[in-house]
Protein backbone atom coordinates (compact mmCIF):
# COMPACT_ATOMS: atom_id res chain seq x y z
CA UNK A 1 0.00 0.00 0.00
CA UNK A 2 1.33 3.46 -0.76
CA UNK A 3 1.17 5.98 1.95
CA UNK A 4 0.05 8.69 -0.20
CA UNK A 5 2.82 11.55 1.38
CA UNK A 6 6.00 10.05 0.01
CA UNK A 7 5.25 7.11 -2.47
CA UNK A 8 4.74 6.96 -6.25
CA UNK A 9 3.35 4.56 -7.98
CA UNK A 10 5.44 3.92 -11.00
CA UNK A 11 3.46 1.09 -12.55
CA UNK A 12 3.50 1.36 -16.68
CA UNK A 13 5.07 5.07 -16.33
CA UNK A 14 7.70 5.60 -19.64
CA UNK A 15 10.85 5.05 -17.91
CA UNK A 16 11.88 8.60 -20.00
CA UNK A 17 8.76 10.02 -17.61
CA UNK A 18 9.87 8.75 -14.62
CA UNK A 19 12.27 11.89 -13.76
CA UNK A 20 9.31 14.02 -14.48
CA UNK A 21 6.76 12.67 -11.70
CA UNK A 22 10.31 11.98 -9.39
CA UNK A 23 11.11 15.91 -9.93
CA UNK A 24 7.70 17.14 -9.29
CA UNK A 25 7.52 14.51 -5.76
CA UNK A 26 10.72 16.40 -4.86
CA UNK A 27 9.46 19.93 -5.27
CA UNK A 28 6.22 18.95 -3.21
CA UNK A 29 7.91 17.39 -0.48
CA UNK A 30 10.73 20.06 -0.23
CA UNK A 31 14.49 19.18 -0.18
CA UNK A 32 15.75 16.30 2.32
CA UNK A 33 12.70 13.95 1.97
CA UNK A 34 12.89 10.63 0.75
CA UNK A 35 10.89 9.97 -2.31
CA UNK A 36 9.90 5.78 -3.15
CA UNK A 37 7.65 4.58 -5.55
CA UNK A 38 7.02 1.15 -6.58
CA UNK A 39 6.04 -0.86 -9.87
CA UNK A 40 8.26 0.25 -12.47
CA UNK A 41 9.68 -2.71 -14.98
CA UNK A 42 11.28 -2.28 -18.00
CA UNK A 43 9.33 -4.82 -19.85
CA UNK A 44 6.63 -2.82 -19.87
CA UNK A 45 7.54 0.57 -20.92
CA UNK A 46 8.66 1.33 -24.66
CA UNK A 47 12.43 1.96 -24.04
CA UNK A 48 12.92 -1.44 -22.26
CA UNK A 49 15.44 -0.61 -19.74
CA UNK A 50 15.01 0.55 -16.31
CA UNK A 51 15.65 3.63 -14.61
CA UNK A 52 19.60 4.33 -12.84
CA UNK A 53 21.16 6.23 -10.70
CA UNK A 54 21.86 9.24 -13.37
CA UNK A 55 17.84 9.24 -14.26
CA UNK A 56 17.32 10.00 -10.14
CA UNK A 57 19.94 12.04 -9.66
CA UNK A 58 18.80 14.30 -12.52
CA UNK A 59 15.52 14.53 -11.25
CA UNK A 60 15.85 14.77 -7.29
CA UNK A 61 19.86 15.53 -6.81
CA UNK A 62 18.72 17.21 -2.91
CA UNK A 63 16.60 14.25 -2.32
CA UNK A 64 17.29 10.17 -1.43
CA UNK A 65 15.40 8.18 -4.07
CA UNK A 66 14.44 4.71 -3.98
CA UNK A 67 11.70 3.20 -6.48
CA UNK A 68 11.04 -0.54 -6.36
CA UNK A 69 10.35 -2.65 -9.77
CA UNK A 70 7.28 -4.53 -10.03
CA UNK A 71 7.60 -7.67 -8.00
CA UNK A 72 9.51 -6.44 -5.42
CA UNK A 73 13.26 -8.03 -6.00
CA UNK A 74 15.28 -5.37 -6.69
CA UNK A 75 15.49 -1.08 -6.65
CA UNK A 76 17.26 1.98 -8.00
CA UNK A 77 18.06 4.14 -6.11
CA UNK A 78 19.98 7.93 -6.70
CA UNK A 79 23.17 9.16 -5.40
CA UNK A 80 22.36 10.41 -2.30
CA UNK A 81 19.78 7.25 -1.12
CA UNK A 82 23.06 5.33 -1.66
CA UNK A 83 25.37 7.55 0.13
CA UNK A 84 22.96 7.96 3.20
CA UNK A 85 23.11 3.54 3.08
CA UNK A 86 27.07 3.72 2.91
CA UNK A 87 26.93 2.05 -0.25
CA UNK A 88 29.84 2.70 -2.47
CA UNK A 89 31.41 1.17 -5.65
CA UNK A 90 33.96 -1.22 -3.07
CA UNK A 91 31.04 -1.91 -0.77
CA UNK A 92 30.76 -6.32 -1.36
CA UNK A 93 27.58 -7.83 -2.80
CA UNK A 94 25.43 -8.68 -0.05
CA UNK A 95 24.82 -12.41 0.76
CA UNK A 96 21.99 -13.02 -1.62
CA UNK A 97 21.77 -9.82 -3.30
CA UNK A 98 23.90 -7.98 -6.15
CA UNK A 99 24.85 -4.24 -6.52
CA UNK A 100 24.98 -3.41 -9.98
CA UNK A 101 27.93 -1.02 -11.74
CA UNK A 102 28.73 0.37 -15.08
CA UNK A 103 31.06 -0.89 -17.41
CA UNK A 104 33.26 2.09 -15.47
CA UNK A 105 32.83 0.28 -12.67
CA UNK A 106 30.72 2.89 -10.80
CA UNK A 107 27.60 2.30 -9.04
CA UNK A 108 24.63 2.46 -11.54
CA UNK A 109 21.26 2.27 -8.60
CA UNK A 110 20.48 -0.99 -9.29
CA UNK A 111 20.56 -3.21 -6.67
CA UNK A 112 19.06 -6.62 -6.99
CA UNK A 113 17.31 -8.28 -4.32
CA UNK A 114 18.94 -6.52 -1.18
CA UNK A 115 17.33 -2.79 -1.48
CA UNK A 116 16.27 -2.60 1.83
CA UNK A 117 20.00 -1.81 2.32
CA UNK A 118 18.70 1.39 1.08
CA UNK A 119 15.00 1.63 2.05
CA UNK A 120 15.09 0.41 5.42
CA UNK A 121 16.26 4.15 5.99
CA UNK A 122 12.70 5.76 4.63
CA UNK A 123 10.70 6.49 7.77
CA UNK A 124 8.11 4.28 8.27
CA UNK A 125 4.41 5.15 7.53
CA UNK A 126 2.00 4.10 11.06
CA UNK A 127 -0.61 1.32 10.28
CA UNK A 128 -3.34 4.72 11.08
CA UNK A 129 -1.45 6.24 7.89
CA UNK A 130 -1.74 3.61 5.52
CA UNK A 131 -5.05 1.81 6.39
CA UNK A 132 -7.36 4.43 3.88
CA UNK A 133 -5.35 3.94 0.78
CA UNK A 134 -5.01 -0.13 1.76
CA UNK A 135 -8.72 -0.35 2.40
CA UNK A 136 -9.60 1.97 -0.59
CA UNK A 137 -7.14 -0.26 -2.97
CA UNK A 138 -8.64 -3.80 -1.89
CA UNK A 139 -11.86 -2.36 -2.97
CA UNK A 140 -10.90 -1.34 -6.15
CA UNK A 141 -10.01 -4.84 -7.18
CA UNK A 142 -13.66 -6.00 -6.60
CA UNK A 143 -14.20 -3.18 -9.49
CA UNK A 144 -12.03 -5.21 -11.88
CA UNK A 145 -13.93 -8.39 -11.00
CA UNK A 146 -11.20 -9.89 -9.02
CA UNK A 147 -12.91 -11.75 -6.21
CA UNK A 148 -9.91 -12.99 -3.97
CA UNK A 149 -6.53 -12.98 -4.08
CA UNK A 150 -2.82 -13.93 -2.40
CA UNK A 151 -0.89 -12.06 -0.97
CA UNK A 152 2.47 -13.30 -1.53
CA UNK A 153 4.22 -12.56 1.38
CA UNK A 154 3.66 -10.62 4.82
CA UNK A 155 5.60 -10.79 8.17
CA UNK A 156 3.77 -12.47 11.07
CA UNK A 157 3.18 -8.95 12.55
CA UNK A 158 1.65 -7.24 9.19
CA UNK A 159 -1.15 -10.14 9.67
CA UNK A 160 -2.39 -7.98 12.59
CA UNK A 161 -3.32 -4.86 9.98
CA UNK A 162 -4.99 -7.35 7.70
CA UNK A 163 -7.12 -8.48 10.31
CA UNK A 164 -7.90 -4.93 11.67
CA UNK A 165 -9.46 -4.13 8.20
CA UNK A 166 -11.61 -7.18 7.50
CA UNK A 167 -12.95 -7.19 11.08
CA UNK A 168 -14.01 -3.22 9.60
CA UNK A 169 -14.52 -3.76 6.21
CA UNK A 170 -14.73 -7.38 5.30
CA UNK A 171 -17.45 -7.87 3.38
CA UNK A 172 -16.65 -5.15 1.42
CA UNK A 173 -13.43 -6.89 0.28
CA UNK A 174 -12.29 -9.65 -1.69
CA UNK A 175 -11.45 -13.16 -0.07
CA UNK A 176 -7.52 -13.33 1.11
CA UNK A 177 -5.26 -15.51 1.65
CA UNK A 178 -2.21 -14.32 3.47
CA UNK A 179 0.90 -15.75 2.77
CA UNK A 180 3.74 -15.41 5.96
CA UNK A 181 7.51 -15.00 5.75
CA UNK A 182 9.39 -17.21 7.12
CA UNK A 183 11.52 -14.67 9.93
CA UNK A 184 12.93 -17.38 11.78
CA UNK A 185 11.38 -19.69 14.43
CA UNK A 186 11.40 -17.84 17.63
CA UNK A 187 8.64 -14.90 15.90
CA UNK A 188 7.26 -17.67 13.91
CA UNK A 189 6.14 -19.19 16.73
CA UNK A 190 4.96 -16.17 18.55
CA UNK A 191 2.52 -15.81 15.97
CA UNK A 192 1.34 -19.23 16.33
CA UNK A 193 -1.23 -20.00 13.22
CA UNK A 194 -1.15 -22.51 10.34
CA UNK A 195 -2.42 -22.81 6.98
CA UNK A 196 -6.18 -22.36 6.69
CA UNK A 197 -6.79 -20.04 10.12
CA UNK A 198 -9.22 -17.37 9.79
CA UNK A 199 -12.31 -17.57 7.90
CA UNK A 200 -14.42 -17.17 4.72
CA UNK A 201 -12.99 -13.64 4.35
CA UNK A 202 -8.95 -13.81 5.38
CA UNK A 203 -7.02 -16.88 6.29
CA UNK A 204 -3.67 -17.76 7.07
CA UNK A 205 -1.61 -18.93 3.76
CA UNK A 206 1.36 -21.17 3.03
CA UNK A 207 4.61 -19.82 4.69
CA UNK A 208 6.86 -17.91 2.30
CA UNK A 209 10.73 -19.22 2.36
CA UNK A 210 13.03 -17.42 -0.01
CA UNK A 211 15.45 -20.33 -1.45
CA UNK A 212 16.73 -18.15 -4.60
CA UNK A 213 16.44 -14.53 -5.77
CA UNK A 214 13.93 -13.80 -8.90
CA UNK A 215 14.17 -13.62 -12.29
CA UNK A 216 13.20 -9.67 -12.75
CA UNK A 217 16.15 -9.16 -11.18
CA UNK A 218 17.51 -10.70 -12.40
CA UNK A 219 19.00 -13.01 -9.23
CA UNK A 220 17.17 -16.54 -9.75
CA UNK A 221 19.76 -19.95 -8.85
CA UNK A 222 20.01 -21.50 -12.63
CA UNK A 223 21.56 -24.01 -13.53
CA UNK A 224 23.40 -22.06 -16.44
CA UNK A 225 24.98 -18.25 -16.52
CA UNK A 226 23.04 -15.79 -17.76
CA UNK A 227 22.92 -14.61 -20.85
CA UNK A 228 25.79 -12.21 -21.49
CA UNK A 229 26.83 -12.75 -18.11
CA UNK A 230 29.37 -16.29 -18.35
CA UNK A 231 30.20 -16.19 -14.24
CA UNK A 232 26.78 -15.33 -13.08
CA UNK A 233 24.27 -17.87 -12.14
CA UNK A 234 22.03 -16.08 -9.55
CA UNK A 235 21.77 -15.64 -6.03
CA UNK A 236 20.98 -18.56 -3.51
CA UNK A 237 20.02 -17.66 -0.28
CA UNK A 238 19.61 -20.85 1.52
CA UNK A 239 23.34 -22.51 0.91
CA UNK A 240 24.11 -25.85 -0.29
CA UNK A 241 22.90 -28.51 2.20
CA UNK A 242 21.76 -25.67 4.34
CA UNK A 243 17.87 -26.35 5.33
CA UNK A 244 15.13 -24.31 7.48
CA UNK A 245 13.66 -27.09 9.97
CA UNK A 246 10.11 -25.85 10.62
CA UNK A 247 7.84 -26.92 13.82
CA UNK A 248 4.59 -27.52 12.34
CA UNK A 249 3.23 -27.87 16.34
CA UNK A 250 3.09 -23.88 15.84
CA UNK A 251 4.06 -22.87 12.32
CA UNK A 252 2.48 -22.36 9.41
CA UNK A 253 2.35 -26.15 7.86
CA UNK A 254 2.42 -25.68 3.86
CA UNK A 255 5.34 -24.13 1.50
CA UNK A 256 4.23 -21.62 -1.50
CA UNK A 257 6.48 -22.50 -4.51
CA UNK A 258 7.08 -20.45 -7.29
CA UNK A 259 8.07 -22.24 -10.62
CA UNK A 260 9.08 -20.66 -13.90
CA UNK A 261 9.72 -22.69 -17.33
CA UNK A 262 11.35 -21.39 -20.39
CA UNK A 263 8.51 -21.52 -23.13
Amino acid sequence: AEDGIRDYKVTGVQTCALPICVSAMARRLGDGEWITGYGWSEDEVAEKRRPLRADLDAAAPRNPVILTRAGGHSGAANSLALRLAGITRDTPDPEGGVIEHDERGELNGIIRERHSMVSRLVPAATPDELRESFTQNLRDLLKLGITSLIQAGETPEDYASWERIYREHGTELPRAAVQIRWVGKARMQVFGRKTGAGDERLRVGAVKVLVDGGFTGPAAYTTKPYKGQPNYRGKLNLRDRKSTRLNSSHLVISYAVFCLKKK
